[in-house]
């Protein structure tokens, strides 16, 4: 998972556009359910009309829209349990976000009891409510730790390899870490072929569009369309939604409270929302307000941590002897914030129009030393933490780039900004009157971290939101099936993975690491088996 010094995914940065979307609600004996579903699809977002018609039919007991790391469990679990299984795959590969995800949570699994690891799952739980605010569901938590041990072994039974058990960011033994630390090369191909071994057949380069529901308001399948514009209306007993939530949706980050022109994307392209969409237009209740998010912060255009990068992101985040300011100039919080969990370092950029990271010539050289000398906070062991890039050559090629602006004073620095001259002023007096008195008077920082703000040169770098995945956007319950607005659940519909997540509310807690990839696993599972037992 992630670091103080930034977020561990691999660099697959950049945004895909988001994929025509031809929707329908049902043909020939399934309701289309149009009053309601006009009213739901103008509020959910993507497209999701009904069809004039379709090219092709096709029948399975269980559909299931993406193949990303729970679309993959669940196609395993379901073909083996003697079910037909089809797979819809927006992209040209499959996998998604599993494809640079570094491991997964467990518990009891049997490469921990080899090494005599015991865990203390009630820490975990603690840690989780706290800092989740208490608006997490417990016995959710108490179902993926239960069955986290298993679902590893299940993993490896099925050719998934892993290297070592490691507290990752934590302090237990938990992180369970796939081979060449991706699941691009421990997960996908493994389980990919282990679907194909089961019966799965996976369509590539198809999109799902809209769900159907029959007049009972169950849900009996889905339409999609295939990259040469086919249309295929595909019946099923029970669908399961494995989007991987809504990241490169602009109006839902902009409803969650990020400027998508002032964040940074991570992780890989097809995530569009659609998910999320189609599963509103048929009664689900919109969970998107809750979602939180697999992030931390960047200073755009720096290279990121497996780019060699020393700056991006733990100048900002990581070394909170800067400070943060606001577009007026205004400092916002205490720096050391995110001390205990990095994640939750992106959610105070949701508040203002514009970040910045502010600091002076003694701040920057003392962090070049630091950097130059090795990261003293590494404890994963991952040779790749430490790079033979220079920190000063770095800073000197972010200033001539236009990515990190340096000033003589600090008039130059509002100027350049756009801060209000006189409030940054007496933000920077005010800073400094602080760490004469040792006590910040504003926000308790850190004494240690105290030191005033003295002569220049000066550096003021842009700071923004850095997000991967939004967790939860449709509301479900202890066996995954989706919620309607009374929370009830729609019978035959199921969201697993990113887009069903219950377990986290603010902040993804990566203290506890792997923990949304065995949520994939088990909430995968754990649908197949309630669908199998009720929709069969």
């Amino acid at each position: 998972m992630a670091e103080e010094k930034g977020i561990s995914r691999r660099a697959f940065i950049g945004a895909a556009g988001a994929m025509a979307a031809v929707g329908a609600f049902g043909l020939a004996g399934c309701s289309s359910a149009a009053e309601a579903g006009d009213a739901a699809a103008a509020a959910a977002g993507p497209d999701v009309a009904p069809p004039d018609s379709f090219d092709e039919e096709m029948d399975c007991d269980i559909l299931i829209i993406g193949g990303g790391g729970s679309g993959l469990a669940a196609a395993v679990e379901a073909g083996e349990s003697g079910k037909s299984v089809i797979v819809l795959e927006a992209r040209d590969v499959m996998g998604g976000n599993e494809n640079i995800v570094e491991g997964c949570f467990g518990v009891d699994s049997q490469m921990q009891k080899d090494e005599g690891i015991v865990i203390d799952t009630s820490t975990i739980v603690h840690d989780e409510f706290r800092q989740g605010q208490y608006r997490i569901p417990g016995p959710n938590w108490l179902d993926l730790i239960k069955n986290s041990g298993e679902n590893i072994d299940w993993l490896v039974a099925h050719g998934v390899q892993f290297m070592t058990v490691d507290p990752d960011h934590g302090v237990q033994k938990l992180f369970h870490r796939f081979e060449g630390d991706a699941g691009g090369t421990g997960y996908v191909p493994f389980m990919t072929d282990a679907a194909k071994a089961a019966g799965a057949e996976i369509l590539m380069e198809t999109h799902g569009d809209s769900l159907i529901q029959d007049d009972s308001g169950k849900v009996c399948g889905g339409y999609a369309t295939k990259a040469d514009g086919t249309v295929l209306k595909i019946n099923a007993k029970a669908v399961l939604i494995a989007t991987g939530s809504y990241r490169e949706n602009d109006q839902y980050m902009r409803d969650l409270g990020f400027d998508p022109e002032h964040l940074t994307a991570l992780g890989v392209p097809g995530h569009d929302g659609q998910g999320h969409a189609m599963a509103v237009a048929v009664g689900a209740a919109n969970y998107r307000p809750y979602s939180c998010l697999i992030g931390d912060t960047s200073i755009p255009g720096l290279p990121g941590f497996f780019d060699g990068g020393k700056i991006n992101p733990r100048f900002a985040q990581g070394y909170p002897i800067n400070l943060w300011l606001n577009e007026y100039g205004e400092r916002f919080l205490n720096e050391d914030f995110a001390s205990e969990n990095m994640m939750i370092s992106m959610v105070p950029t949701a508040w203002h129009k514009r970040c910045w990271v502010f600091s002076c010539e003694q701040f920057v050289q003392d962090y070049i030393v630091m950097r130059d000398a090795g990261d003293p906070t590494n404890t994963t062991g991952e040779a790749y933490l430490d790079s033979d890039n220079s920190t000063a050559a770095e800073f000197e090629g972010a200033i001539n780039d236009g990515l990190i602006f340096k000033f003589d004073t600090l008039e130059e620095v509002a100027e350049q900004a756009g801060f209000d001259p006189e409030l940054f002023k007496e933000t920077i007096e005010r800073y400094n009157a602080y760490c004469a008195d040792g006590l910040d008077g504003d926000y308790l920082k850190d004494p240690s971290l105290l030191v005033p703000f003295e002569e220049g040169p000066y550096y003021i770098a842009p700071l923004q939101a850095a997000a991967n995945v939004p967790l939860g956007s449709l509301r479900t319950n202890r066996d995954f099936s989706v919620l309607d607005t009374n929370q009830e659940p729609i019978p035959g519909l199921y969201a697993i993975g990113a887009e069903g997540a219950m377990l986290w509310a603010n902040v993804y807690t990566v203290n506890i690491s792997g923990s949304c990839n065995a949520n994939n696993i088990n909430s995968a599972r754990t649908a197949v088996k309630h669908a199998i037992a009720n929709c069969m």
